[in-house]
C-alpha cells in the first residue's frame, strides 16, 4: 500500500494508493502529518509520495518510521513521460505528476490535451510519442473573481452558485458570467485549438472546477478526477527500491 500526498495551492490531498485503485481520500486545506501517520500505521504504508507547490517543509515528514520510503516530486526522478520542457526547473510538480497520470491512460499511445482546472487552469499536452514539450496557464475561476475584486474600487467578490448567466443584469451576475462563462470559452478554445493541430486528440479533464465546466464544453472529455493522485504512484512505484 502507498501512500501518496499532493498539497496544492488551495487544497492539500492524500490517498492511499494499491493495485485497485485510490482508497481514503483526504482533503483539507492545511498539511496533516497527525493523518497521514495514522493511515501509514493503520495501514501498513511501506513507500509514500509528496508532491508540493508549496515551501518545503521537512517538518511535516519528522515523525514517520524510518523505514518508510519517502519520496519527494521533482523532474530529477525516473517518469513514465520524456520531459523536453525548457525550463524543467521551473516546471510545477504537479503538471508533471498529472502529465504522468495521462501516460497510459488509453490502451494505445495518444495525442492528449490534459486541462486541470484548480486555482489556475494548466493546459498541458502530451504527444503519442510520450513527449511533453510544453502548455498554458491561465487563472482559474476564482483567481478571476478574486483579481477582479482586489485590484479594483468598487467591485464586489461574488459567492459562485453553479454556472452564470450568459448576460448578468446586476454586477454579482456580470462578474460570474465574466469569470466562469469566460473560462468555459477559453477551454473550449484552446481544445479546439489543439484539435486543429493533432489529429484524434484525447481530452483529460480534471481538477476542482471541472464539474463546473465540463457540462458546458463542445468537445468529448474524459473525466479524470484522480488523475495527479494516480501520476504520484504511478512515480512512486517507478522509483521504490
Amino acid at each position: 500500500m502507498n501512500l501518496v500526498i499532493d498539497i496544492g495551492n488551495t487544497l492539500v490531498k492524500s490517498a492511499l494508493v494499491d493495485d485497485s485503485g485510490v482508497h481514503r481520500l483526504q482533503s483539507s486545506e492545511h498539511p496533516e502529518p497527525g493523518v497521514w501517520l495514522d493511515m501509514i500505521r493503520k495501514n501498513r504504508v511501506k513507500r509514500v509520495i509528496i508532491c508540493t507547490v508549496r515551501a518545503p517543509d521537512p517538518a511535516l515528514v519528522a515523525g514517520f518510521p524510518e523505514e518508510l520510503t519517502v519520496l519527494e516530486m521533482s523532474p530529477e526522478l525516473k517518469l513514465p513521460v520524456k520531459n523536453r520542457y525548457k525550463s524543467p526547473d521551473t516546471l510545477g510538480n504537479d503538471r508533471l505528476a498529472l502529465l504522468c497520470g495521462a501516460s497510459g491512460f488509453f490502451k494505445t499511445p495518444q495525442n492528449i490535451l490534459v486541462i486541470s482546472a484548480g486555482t489556475c487552469i494548466t493546459y498541458d499536452h502530451l504527444n503519442n510519442k510520450n513527449e511533453f514539450h510544453g502548455g498554458s496557464i491561465s487563472p482559474g475561476i476564482d483567481l478571476r473573481l478574486r483579481a477582479m475584486h482586489e485590484f479594483t474600487a468598487r467591485l464586489p467578490l461574488p459567492v459562485r452558485k453553479g454556472m452564470a448567466p450568459l448576460t448578468g443584469r446586476k454586477t454579482e451576475e456580470a462578474l460570474l458570467s465574466g469569470a466562469l462563462l469566460g473560462a468555459v470559452f477559453e477551454v473550449n478554445g484552446f481544445i479546439e485549438a489543439y484539435r486543429k493541430q493533432y489529429s484524434r486528440l484525447k481530452v483529460l479533464l480534471t481538477g476542482g472546477d471541472a464539474k463546473y465546466l465540463e457540462p458546458y464544453l463542445k468537445y468529448k472529455t474524459f473525466a479524470a478526477p484522480q488523475l495527479l493522485l494516480e501520476g504520484l504512484n504511478k512515480i512512486l512505484e517507478r522509483n521504490a527500491t
